[in-house]
């Protein structure tokens, strides 16, 4: 009989301890499940919205084949389309120049002399804003100069001689012109052409009087230099 009331009395214990187990984890732990849903569902991870249009840009001419474009940061926008359109094109054209996670880009391989303008689009996986007003943003690529222009006699005749006319290379020139003034005349005489990559000249039979000369470059879109000094 008394190991009859050991056994229950064994077993009731074990069963107390097991429901204290459960309602002290009731009482202080929860539901983790349930915990960490409401935790989701309180705004930790809100849903990101279309940033807004992009503005403060600034377009800056920075050599004679590069332009560079900043602008103010868009709360929200992990990222930034550039476009731009030439100032001979309609205003509904878009050409796509590339993509910056920053907010500033700059333009490289332009045409010399030439005007550009500028929009933008700021964009997160939300998706992206409306366009940014691109009708004043431009800038105009530097004109294109030539220098180190020089000449030298290295052959000599009778009656003419040959010089030797060199200039420094222009990069993204398809080719030069060249001009020659005579004596006192105040006409410029076409010489010839060269290829882009050959900045020099050979002026043969050329005559003793005075001579001046001058240079310009093509660019492979037709864009021409100024001449030379």
């Amino acid at each position: 009989m008394k190991n009859t009331l050991k056994f229950f009395g064994i077993i009731a214990l074990i069963v107390t301890f097991g429901f204290s187990l459960i309602a002290c984890d009731t009482l202080f732990g929860g539901n983790n499940s349930d915990q960490t849903s409401d935790e989701n569902n309180n705004g930790n991870n809100p849903t990101p919205t279309i940033p807004g249009i992009p503005s403060g840009i600034v377009a800056t001419a920075q050599s004679s084949s590069s332009i560079n474009i900043k602008w103010n940061s868009v709360t929200g926008a992990t990222s930034y389309d550039i476009y731009y359109r030439l100032s001979t094109e309609s205003t509904s054209t878009r050409r796509f120049v590339g993509t910056s996670s920053g907010t500033s880009y700059t333009h490289s391989g332009l045409d010399w002399n030439t005007t550009y303008y500028y929009y933008l689009k700021a964009k997160n996986s939300a998706g992206e804003s409306a366009d940014s007003s691109y009708t004043t943003v431009s800038a105009i690529t530097n004109q294109v100069k030539i220098t180190g222009l020089s000449s030298k006699e290295i052959s000599s005749g009778t009656s003419t001689r040959t010089i030797l006319i060199t200039w420094d290379l222009v990069p993204d020139a398809a080719s030069y012109e060249i001009q020659v003034k005579i004596g006192s005349s105040v006409t410029w005489q076409a010489l010839g052409t060269r290829p882009g990559t050959n900045p020099a000249y050979t002026h043969q039979g050329a005559s003793y009087d005075k001579l001046n000369y001058r240079v310009r470059a093509i660019s492979n879109t037709g864009i021409i230099s100024a001449w030379s000094n």
